[in-house]
């Protein structure tokens, strides 16, 4: 065994402690106190409103996913409490693990030892809120992940049923849908094949009356959803309204539809012509940083998205002397995004996350362009 081997394992053993004990804190601290800062209950209400034939939606303060989460959440359910909640946890912290490493097996081949372990500390302090509060953003990230590394592989199929997971479990997954169909023309008709299975799949497990009142359901919540205009978002709006400014709802729904014009032509016109690795990872950035800039109800703790795309190019930039300046200041704004909100807090409360966090989306997007080239 080389010195180097014997080095990186060190620090993969020492990655994965940290995600570990982190795990283990958070499991301990909602054992404690299983109804303080969770949303599962959320998610427990659903997969029961389905199983007694009940209405899924009570507005954009429920639950605002499609119908077939709370079927995928039943398992779940199902358990005693709190294991449930522990599982779903552990499931979340699972699926980004794997996702970062089989991403990071692909962007750095024989050498992803020396890089999985920096991505992983890199990504865990935006990584630890779904933890904490059982969101499904975790799930969503590594299913993503897990997308982006299957069409790196070229697995066109796996790579379909990846992305068709995570529109099961966040409806917002279509972007990523969108963006892979325009920049991978081999994996459409298994996206297509996906689809289908997904909006039949319902109808196994419920009566076609009281599924198609869902999906009616569904779409008039995620319509309320797009209206929303309190200030605790932190997308684009977050930082205008942290300066006390206000963009009326039918130009922030143009603003919001340019962009993703925007992103649908680069996939189109750029994405589509590049090579392996890099083709997947800007598929996947451009799908995360629009969402974070342009879902209406983005959260400070959707970031946890955000987290292992900006981790996986910081890493990648590091070892290259001109552009090592690049990944150390990747590095710096992933860390000041995961570790700053929580101090100051007791200066800003939530408006400084709201409104640093999608700036700093914002200035990786212009640094990754500006740098497009060596990307």
């Amino acid at each position: 065994m080389s010195l180097g081997w014997a080095t990186n394992r060190i620090w993969l053993v020492v990655a994965l402690g940290v995600w570990g004990i982190a795990i283990l804190v958070v499991s301990a601290l909602f054992v404690a106190d299983p109804v303080a800062r969770t949303v599962t209950h959320l998610y427990h209400d659903a997969s029961a409103q389905w199983a007694s034939g009940a209405a899924l939606y009570k507005g954009p303060a429920g639950m605002n996913y499609l119908p077939h989460f709370a079927l995928i959440f039943a398992p779940f359910h199902a358990l005693p409490a709190p294991l449930g909640d522990l599982l779903w946890r552990l499931l979340s912290t699972a699926l980004v693990v794997w996702g970062i490493w089989r991403v990071a097996r692909q962007v750095w081949g024989s050498e992803v030892m020396l890089a999985f372990p920096w991505v992983l500390l890199l990504a865990l302090p935006l990584s630890l809120a779904p933890m904490r509060y059982g969101q499904a953003n975790g799930i969503l990230a590594g299913l993503m992940l897990l997308g982006t590394a299957s069409l790196m592989e070229a697995k066109w199929g796996s790579a379909a049923a990846w992305i068709a997971l995570a529109i099961v479990v966040k409806p917002i997954a279509l972007v990523f849908a969108l963006v892979v169909a325009l920049s991978y023309p081999k994996v459409r008709s298994r996206l297509f094949a996906a689809a289908v299975v997904v909006v039949l799949a319902p109808f196994a497990f419920g009566g076609v009356d009281y599924v198609l009142s869902q999906y009616s359901a569904a779409l008039a919540n995620l319509s309320a959803c797009a209206g929303v205009t309190e200030h605790r978002f932190a997308d684009f709006q977050g930082i205008v309204r942290t300066l006390g400014v206000e963009i009326a709802s039918p130009w922030s729904l143009v603003i919001r539809v340019a962009a993703l014009v925007a992103v649908a032509g680069a996939a189109w016109t750029t994405v589509r012509s590049m090579t392996e690795p890099t083709r997947g990872l800007w598929a996947l950035t451009l799908t995360v940083v629009f969402l974070m800039l342009f879902n209406p109800m983005n959260e400070s703790n959707s970031y946890a998205i955000f987290a292992p795309v900006i981790a996986l190019w910081a890493v990648r930039f590091l070892p290259i002397p001109e552009r090592a300046p690049l990944g150390w200041t990747l590095t710096a704004i992933v860390l000041a995004m995961g570790l700053l909100p929580e101090p100051l807090r007791p200066l800003f409360g939530n408006s400084f996350s709201l409104f640093f966090s999608p700036l700093m989306a914002i200035v990786f997007l212009v640094l990754l362009l500006r740098n497009r080239a060596t990307a």
